[in-house]
């Protein structure tokens, strides 16, 4: 894997984490 394709899966995985304990 590339490290755009890291750093990709890491937000995509991050936001909603981000958005579920801080509406």
């Amino acid at each position: 894997m590339t490290v755009t394709a890291i750093i990709g899966v890491l937000v995509s995985v991050a936001m909603p984490s981000y958005q579920r304990y801080r509406p």
